[in-house]
This record gives C-alpha cells, structure tokens and sequence, in this order.
C-alpha cells in the first residue's frame, strides 16, 4: 500500500523544486540580458577597424583629429597597439622591470573608454607591485616607459593588461593596428568611408553593437529550445494515459504555447546583421566577399589579440553566453522534476487496491 502523506510529502518538495529552478533561472536570464545590455551601453556605437598591414601612424591620426570637423557629424576615435616586453622605470626608487606586454593609444580615449588622459598611464595591481612595492599611494606619481615620463593615473583591478598608456603626438615610434571610432548622431560617413577617405587601411572591421545582439540571439535561442523542452517532458509525463491522438494534441499545443510564450518574453532569437542585407539578392559577388569578410572577422575577433575595450567588452559577452546557458540548464531540469512527479501520480492512478 502507498502511504498517502508520505506521496504528497514528495509532491509538495519536487513542486517546490520545480518553482525554485525556475525561478532560478529566470535570475540567470536576467544577469544574461544585463550583461548584454552592459555591453550595448558602452561598446554598441563602436566601429573597430582592424590592419593586418600597413599600422597606422600618429601623424595621420592626429591629422583626422584635427580635420575632423563635418558639418553633420562628430567622430571620436581611439587607436590601440600591443607591444611585448616593455621595460617600466622608477627612477626615485631605482627599480626598473620588464612587462609581457602593454597597450598603448592615441585618440579621444576621455569620452570612449574612460581610461588615461595625456601623458598618463595605468598600472596593474601586479604592475604597481614590482614598480613601487604597493599597490596604495600610487596615484600621481611618475614612471618612464621607452623613455618618457608617465604619470600613474588609474589602478587596474582585476584586468588581464598590466600596462595602458597614451602616447603623445611627437612619438613617432608609435605604430597601431586597431582603430576603435563612434560616430556621431547623424553621421554621414561610414567605417568605409572613413578608410577611403584617411586612408587608414583597415582589413577587418567589427561593429561591436552586431557583436552584442548575436550573442544575446543565441542566448534566446538557448532559452527557446529550453522553453520546448519543457513543454515536451513536462506535457510527456502529464499525459500518460491519454489516448493517442489526444495525447499528441495536447503536447503539440504546448510546445506552440511555450514557444511563443518564450518569443513574447524575450524577443526573437534570430539575428541578422545589417551589413548581411543586400540591396539586391541575387548579388552573388556580395554574398561570396560577405560571407568571406564575416570569417576573418569571427577569426580575428576571437584570436589571442585584445585591446583595453576588447578585455571588458568580451566578459560581458561571455557571461551573456553563460548565463543563458545556466538559464535554459536549469528550466530543463524544472521539467525534468516535473514530469518525475506527474509519472508519480500516474503510477499512483494505476495501483490496484489491496483487497482486505
């Protein structure tokens, strides 16, 4: 004999583990949309050009600096390079060590990226530490990279670069490889005007704002997939015992339901880029260099080369990715709990009575 208390004990705790799971993972969705949207806030409006090339120099940035003044538009830029072991001084300490590598820029970093002004420099815990001793106090005093005098004017806490700096406009030795630029409202000029016209030789460019909502499509699209499963082996153990055909309607209707509730929720899953539309389809030379210029930049993208906004840019992508994932794990599992306990109760229904 079943002990009535006892099932509807068990009940009542998958129940509450059903509730639990998913509220959990509507909270994993949300630090996933929030991350996204982290991402879009401060890096959605930036146009990266990348030269596997020719490096630009800053004689021609800072004559775009300069001459920059459409009468529709503002543009804002930030050039970045790497440079491998990078020897940092203290003269006043005399201590002087080497770094795997830094970052350096020119350009309208204030407005972008908040990082460094002229002549400033930012150092990592660990930088601060072999350069100083501490990582306290710090803040306004001078270092000498390459020869030049840096001020110390931020902290990197937590950050994978040791070293970030602006480099002045009489450092010819400066060259970059990426240039970061955010158009103004109304802006008239396109990534690929701007190289035309300045002549900036870029062989990749990454529209960080398309980057955002790829990724945050296929976290819907986790969360979709998610949603029909739940459907299917919540609705799978529910209906045991229906005939057939009703059985089959029933779960088909479900799976319908639960995917537009999903869509009504969140959106759509399917993304496509702008620079993916045609002004005529059957442009099948658009296609072929489309196509080939969305590989080298999903390859260049994610090689081992970042830049200062990359390294930030690509942990709020990553944890959108995550926390989706986490998301629609753990509203799979709250079907997988449900449909235990909707087969418990069916067994429950088919049980034979003793005769007493």
């Amino acid at each position: 004999m079943y002990n009535q208390p006892t099932l509807e004990r068990k009940n009542i705790i998958k129940l509450a583990a059903v509730i639990a799971f998913l509220m959990a993972s509507a909270v994993f969705w949300g630090l996933s949309a929030g991350a996204a949207a982290e991402a879009e806030k401060g890096y959605g409006q930036v146009v990266q050009i990348r030269s596997e090339g020719q490096l630009l120099n800053v004689e021609r940035l800072a004559d775009l600096l300069e001459n920059r003044d459409f009468e529709k538009e503002d543009i804002r830029f930030t050039a970045w390079s790497q440079e491998n072991d990078v020897t940092i001084e203290n003269y006043s300490l005399g201590a002087r060590t080497r770094l795997d590598c830094a970052l350096y820029y020119f350009g309208d970093n204030s407005e972008m990226f908040d990082l460094v002004l002229d002549n400033g420099c930012a150092l990592s815990e660990a930088a601060a530490f072999s350069v100083f001793g501490t990582a306290s106090g710090i803040l306004g005093e001078t270092v000498v990279i390459g020869g030049e005098n840096y001020v110390v004017e931020k902290l990197l806490y937590g950050s994978t670069a040791p070293l970030i700096y602006k480099v002045g406009e009489d450092d010819s030795r400066a060259g970059f490889d990426a240039l970061d630029v955010v158009f103004g409202e109304g802006a008239e000029m396109s990534a690929s005007e701007l190289r035309m016209v300045y002549g900036v030789g870029g062989d990749i460019t990454v529209y960080y704002g398309s980057v955002v909502k790829a990724f945050m499509a296929l976290g819907k699209l986790a969360l979709l997939i998610a949603f029909a499963a739940f459907a299917l082996i919540a609705l799978g153990g529910l209906t045991k015992g229906m005939g057939k055909w009703l059985r089959r309607a029933v779960m088909a209707g479900g799976l319908a339901l639960a995917c537009f509730c999903c869509l009504a929720l969140v959106g759509s899953p399917f993304y496509i880029p702008g620079s993916f539309i045609p002004t005529r389809w059957s442009e099948f030379e658009f296609w072929s260099s489309t196509f080939s210029n969305f590989g080298d930049s999903w390859n260049y993208y994610f090689s081992m080369k970042t830049y200062a906004p990359d390294i930030l840019f690509r942990s709020y992508i990553v944890k959108t990715v995550v926390f989706a994932a986490i998301s629609a794990s753990l509203a799979i599992i709250s079907a997988v709990v449900l449909r235990g306990m909707a087969s418990g109760h069916g067994r429950e229904r088919h049980v034979r009575k003793p005769v007493i």
